[in-house]
This record gives structure tokens, sequence and C-alpha cells, in this order.
């Protein structure tokens, strides 16, 4: 698998997760959550949609949405990940570490931390 198929695969089962939506919906009031990619790990906007839930990873700096995460720091490894995100107006993130056992195995959470950040 390529990088870009690696960090496709990452981004939908991250999206995918319960617990990580969960996460970012107890800091968010929309019903879209917005991920805003300043770190450029997409080359164009993905929209992750599962009974309800939806999460769009946007390279395009949202306009409209008064509320929104940004990547702050991004780690994508063989079998070892870690993504930090922070709110739009930078005073709270969450670092999420997952992890999988082999290529074919799905990616797992084995820390969500959530931060304030001043």
């Amino acid at each position: 698998m390529n990088n870009k198929q690696q960090r496709n695969v990452f981004l939908s089962q991250f999206a995918d997760n319960e617990v990580i939506y969960s996460s970012l919906s107890n800091n968010s009031s929309e019903k879209k959550i917005v991920i805003y990619d300043e770190k450029r790990i997409i080359n164009e906007n993905i929209t992750f949609k599962n009974v309800g839930k939806i999460i769009e990873f946007t390279n395009i700096k949202p306009q409209d949405n008064d509320h929104y995460f940004i990547v702050h720091n991004f780690i994508l490894n063989k079998n070892l990940a870690t993504l930090v995100l922070v709110t739009n107006d930078r005073n709270y993130g969450i670092i999420y570490y997952l992890t999988r056992k082999g290529n074919n195995d799905k990616w797992k959470h084995i820390n969500i931390i959530p931060r304030n950040t001043r």
C-alpha cells in the first residue's frame, strides 16, 4: 500500500470509530464534524458518512462554520498513528493514539487525551 492509500484507510477507519466520533461530537455543537487540514495530509476534501454521522476533512479553511477542528500534528507509521486536533479557537485539543497489529488489521484507538491548551 502506498502512503496515500494508507492515509485514506487510516482516515476512513478513524472517522468510522464510534469512540472517536463521540469525543469529537462532545466538543462540537454541529451535526457535521469539520476537520480543517492545514498540514496537507489530504489532497482533496473527503467526507465520511455513517448512520447520521458526518466527518469532513477539508483543506479549505471553513468560512461559514463557527466551530471546527484543525489538524495540528499527524504521524502515520506502519502500525502506530498519532493525530492531534485543536478547536478553531485553539483553546482545546485532543490527542489520538491508534494502533494496529498488521497492515490488514483495523486501526484501534489506544488512548485519547483531551487537553485545554491554555
